[in-house]
């Protein structure tokens, strides 16, 4: 049943170690909510008996907590919503897959017309999936951009591969850099040379060790050419090479 799958990927999902496609800061749902309607992208509301319905998010209001979006095609769509305990939203930003869940709906009204209101999520799983080998860094790679205010700013890398960039700062906050922000970047592998690209924030959470906090970033490689493909992959294949216990890189 679409709803038993919805669940039980969403729970897989949840149970994730690292935890980098969970949403959970109000501010960075509610940019996240806002970018859908802006996009105006399909939402597809999963309900009970494999049931679906598709809809579109009409309004998105913060300071009340919640969302308005239409009701179904027919009265026995709207009753299917209405009546559902919980709903299983899916839909993009993007082009990524976002997922997030809601306790039932009411009926309201946008311009006229009727709606449904449900209350905004406390989290959302924003699904840049790894579908790539991922490298981590023994040495330091630092990622310069600037914010859209033209501040420039820096950040360590942590891992990467064809797919995307981990990127950590104790100064860059996601009030500064949130979720669904684009960066024009400049990756510095140092002896290994510098690579310009295009990135997409995808998710963000916080980490502290003794007191010091830590902002993580995961970013989308965005519309990678195939050259610039060409060049992540042989940076990937060398720092496994640097990775290695002698540390030296092999002739190729």
């Amino acid at each position: 049943m679409e709803e038993a799958n919805l669940v039980s990927e969403e729970a897989n999902l949840h149970e994730e170690s690292d935890d980098l496609f969970r949403v959970t800061q109000p501010g960075e749902v509610l940019r996240l909510m806002k970018g859908i309607q802006r996009e105006q992208s399909f939402v597809t509301l999963a309900l009970p008996q494999g049931k679906k319905v598709t809809t579109m998010v009409l309004d998105v209001d913060g300071g009340a907590g919640h969302f308005l979006y239409d009701s179904g095609r027919s009265r026995e769509e709207t009753q299917a919503v209405l009546s559902a305990g919980r709903i299983h939203f899916r839909s993009t930003f993007r082009g990524v897959p976002v997922r997030f869940t809601t306790p039932s709906s009411s009926e309201a009204a946008f311009e006229g017309s009727p709606a449904l209101r449900s209350p905004l999520p406390v989290d959302m799983l924003y699904l840049q999936r790894r579908e790539h080998f991922r490298t981590k860094f023994l040495r330091s790679y630092g990622c310069t951009a600037r914010l859209a205010n033209g501040q420039p700013i820096s950040l360590d890398m942590k891992d990467i591969s064809i797919g995307g960039v981990g990127l950590q700062s104790d100064s860059v906050t996601p009030e500064m850099l949130p979720v669904g922000s684009m960066l024009e970047a400049n990756l510095n592998f140092l002896e290994l040379g510098k690579l310009e690209v295009t990135l997409l924030v995808t998710s963000y959470r916080r980490s502290e060790n003794q007191g010091r906090v830590i902002h993580l970033y995961g970013c989308h490689l965005w519309q990678l050419s195939r050259s610039k493909e060409a060049i992540v992959q042989k940076l990937v294949f060398s720092l496994e090479q640097l990775n290695r216990p002698d540390g030296r890189l092999m002739n190729r």
